[in-house]
């Protein structure tokens, strides 16, 4: 994996549990610290595989190496990246929040129906013109974005469940998010209306 709690060792350790192996018992688990040090770590014969994402997988199968799963197609429930802000600001000042979860929702439309902006935005902040790396970026995280971007208590509890805390487990995922402005912004119309285009 890259680091310790980074989003690769979280994706290996549920996979691995998910398979029936028990990590740091069944499997070693060993740091490479990047991504391009990860592939160097497989490639080499130090480590038997490796959690990588794209474009770093490109370059692992040009090297030979070969897909064992795509955690990406397990759908495997985590919360990976959210958005977060005090329940004070979204009480105060909702209007501003309903904007930005708008503009979110329309970010996502954007990415599922324009894959030539997507990745020229992609583009941009990889800093490559590289059809097939941004082709494979694309593909990859293109069913990572839903339509209606709603949290579920599963993804919040996978992430509980993982804490270091102890109290981690005993929290009700509940308590951490708050569904709300995405329903009033569907119940809208607005999502609908952003497909309908």
């Amino acid at each position: 994996m890259t680091q310790p709690a980074a989003s690769t060792d979280y994706a290996a350790r549920i996979t691995l549990s998910r398979s029936g192996l028990a990590p740091d018992k069944d499997v070693r688990i060993l740091y490479a610290g990047t991504m391009p040090a990860l592939l160097s770590t497989v490639k080499s014969g130090n480590a038997a595989a490796g959690v990588m994402s794209a474009p770093t997988t490109l370059q692992a199968q040009a090297g030979g190496l070969k897909l064992i799963a795509s955690i990406t197609k397990l759908k495997i429930p985590f919360l990976f990246v959210g958005v977060l802000t005090p329940r004070k600001i979204a009480r105060e000042n909702s209007e501003a929040v309903t904007r930005y979860v708008r503009g979110h929702i329309e970010a996502i439309s954007v990415i599922r129906k324009d894959r030539e902006t997507a990745e020229r935005a992609l583009g941009k902040y990889l800093k490559t013109e590289d059809r097939q790396v941004l082709d494979a970026v694309y593909d990859e995280y293109l069913d990572v974005f839903p339509k209606v971007p709603l949290m579920t208590a599963e993804e919040v509890k996978a992430v509980l469940d993982v804490a270091k805390s102890p109290k981690g487990k005993q929290m009700k995922p509940e308590d951490f998010f708050d569904n709300s402005f995405v329903q009033r912004i569907q119940a809208s119309g607005f999502i609908d209306s952003l497909y309908a285009r």
